[in-house]
């Protein structure tokens, strides 16, 4: 019998190799399903058993390395929000985002709000529309034009 210890196998591999009383076989399964046990030389026989020991070894690095949990675009996203942000970074964020607010005065009321809707509460601008009882072009419209007074205005507060 095979003095070989038993291995765990790929999905992906359709064959078993084994020794027997000094002679080496391959098993498998056909197309119609039905198995087939063949005779190989030892050469043969150690480029299978070579091929098995790079499987196994593809195997366990994937064990070991490599993430299991499914990766959806929340669950990144939530990776990327986690407490690896310097304390730096979080507090210019926060005194970029605020000074931006104080700027939103240049716009109009109607921009100011569409704006607010957009990038804060993160509403579509066909959502906009449909809240303000227009059509989604002119929200669109809206916001693209208060984007350029925005930026306009950072531009002037830069060079003051």
């Amino acid at each position: 019998m095979d003095k070989r210890p038993k291995r765990r196998k790929s999905k992906d591999n359709p064959y078993t190799i084994f020794e027997e009383n000094g002679k080496f076989y391959v098993v498998f399964k056909d197309g119609q399903g039905d198995e087939n046990k063949v005779e190989v030389n030892n050469d043969v026989f150690s480029l299978f058993n070579d091929n098995e020991l790079h499987d196994i070894s593809q195997l366990n690095e994937f064990d070991r390395h490599i993430e299991h949990s499914e990766q959806s675009e929340i669950t990144l996203h939530k990776k990327t929000l986690s407490d690896n942000i310097p304390l730096e970074d979080i507090i210019i964020s926060k005194i970029r985002n605020g000074k931006l607010k104080e700027m939103l005065i240049c716009l109009s009321l109607l921009q100011r709000e569409r704006i607010i809707l957009f990038y804060w509460e993160r509403f579509t601008c066909s959502e906009i529309a449909e809240i303000q009882g227009c059509t989604r072009q002119a929200v669109s419209l809206s916001i693209r034009r208060a984007r350029k007074k925005l930026k306009e205005e950072i531009l002037r507060r830069e060079n003051l």
